[in-house]
């Protein structure tokens, strides 16, 4: 984790989504370890405000979508709320993908990946969606911490996807998005995790992943 939010800021096109939303979080944390979801919300430009997904970090394997994002659900239909990130992830996923989140909410730090959806308008095309994950601390420090995850869409549109013939559910013959391999950035805080508040005690979960029964 040697590169800085900063300078990934500046890596990205200018004028694009996930520009735009770093930009306005960056500004929002200002010199604190991160900023409070009011204020983040407050800094997006108004078109891009429901763009990210957020997800309630509960604990390491509780990670729940309280928001989808707007873009994410035009081009995939994806609606679901209230639902835990793992239960829908394919079972030789879930110790990585809980690992990749609770390393965001922990240290904490930004992170980019990429991700391939199924169009709902298109049977076998697919999207590619670069997302941001950030973390954000929540208004009433009662409450989980977040994570914001951006979705940018690209102009990937494409068929025949590798991981359809791999991924696909059995019940459903819906596709499951896989996400790429997170690439993680500095936020100037150390890189020392910092622990997460347990809210249902005193005690500070460690930044480690779980196990997960494959």
């Amino acid at each position: 984790m040697s590169e800085h939010a900063n300078d990934l800021l500046e890596s990205l096109p200018a004028g694009r989504t996930n520009r735009k939303i770093l930009d306005s979080w960056l500004r929002a944390r200002g010199n604190k370890i991160l900023p409070k979801r009011s204020a983040f919300e407050n800094a997006l430009p108004p078109n891009l405000a429901l763009n990210a997904a957020i997800v309630e970090v509960q604990a390491p394997d509780k990670l729940i979508y309280t928001r989808r994002s707007a873009a994410v659900m035009k081009i995939s239909g994806i609606t679901e709320t209230g639902i835990n990130m793992l239960d829908i992830t394919p079972p030789p996923y879930r110790a990585k993908r809980s690992e990749n989140y609770w390393t965001v909410a922990s240290r904490p730090c930004v992170a980019m990946n990429r991700m391939d959806y199924p169009l709902a308008d298109h049977e076998n095309g697919y999207v590619t969606v670069i997302n941001l994950s950030l973390p954000v601390f929540p208004d009433n420090e009662q409450d989980p911490m977040e994570i914001h995850i951006t979705a940018e869409v690209t102009d990937e549109v494409h068929s025949n996807l590798y991981f359809a013939s791999l991924y696909r559910d059995k019940e459903t013959g819906k596709i499951i998005p896989i996400t790429t391999p997170f690439e993680f950035f500095d936020i100037g805080n150390g890189t020392e995790p910092v622990g997460i508040p347990n809210i249902r005690g005193d005690e500070v979960w460690p930044a480690i992943s779980l196990q997960f029964e494959v």
